[in-house]
């Protein structure tokens, strides 16, 4: 449920010696019944008023019905995420101890531009200089003991080649990784705005 003045709204409840040929006045975006048209009013003025925000994305500065429009494209993303990018996420969240969203938001996104995980889809370039990439997934990320996984140079990735039993292990540098993001990520313009 949106917020408002960044608080959890909690809707009246129902009057409980409501009769049922009692006339009422239906509040239909936050479901609530008022006797009284006076305070059905104040309500439906505080429903169009810029006071909401989204409990999703932060977005504020919005009326009631925006607000629930931005919790459900929010979710629909959600949805729409590979569960790969989303375990990687939780992972981020469970490692990290940054306070800061925007800060945070930039640590995700970082990571995410420079490195692949396990199930994740890919595009594999091809060794000799032509323009032909083949449909992979990743199936192993190796990390040097040695080595600090903070740099992405730092890792390689074994990748299966998709419609075959074939196996490839690409390593990466910082200027050509010889591996591509199928697609760019729907959360990282999500993030941006």
């Amino acid at each position: 449920m949106p917020l408002l003045r960044k608080k959890p709204f909690v809707p009246i409840d129902l009057p409980p010696d409501l009769k049922a040929d009692e006339e009422v006045f239906l509040n239909v975006l936050t479901k609530e019944i008022f006797r009284d048209y006076e305070e059905y009013f104040r309500r439906s003025i505080l429903c169009n008023s810029l006071v909401w925000s989204c409990e999703y994305t932060g977005r504020s500065s919005l009326t009631l019905s925006e607000a629930l429009q931005s919790e459900a494209d929010a979710a629909e993303h959600l949805r729409k995420m590979p569960v790969v990018i989303q375990q990687g996420i939780c992972f981020i969240i469970h490692k990290n101890e940054i306070s800061s969203l925007t800060v945070f938001v930039d640590e995700v996104l970082s990571f995410y531009r420079t490195r692949f995980l396990v199930g994740e889809k890919v595009e594999i370039a091809s060794t000799v200089k032509t323009a032909s990439r083949k449909e992979g997934i990743i199936t192993e990320v190796m990390v040097n003991p040695d080595a600090d996984f903070n740099h992405p140079n730092q890792i390689v990735y074994k990748c299966s080649i998709i419609g075959t039993n074939d196996h490839v292990k690409a390593v990466v540098s910082t200027q050509s990784t010889g591996l591509y993001h199928t697609q760019k990520r729907d959360f990282e313009s999500d993030c941006v705005r």
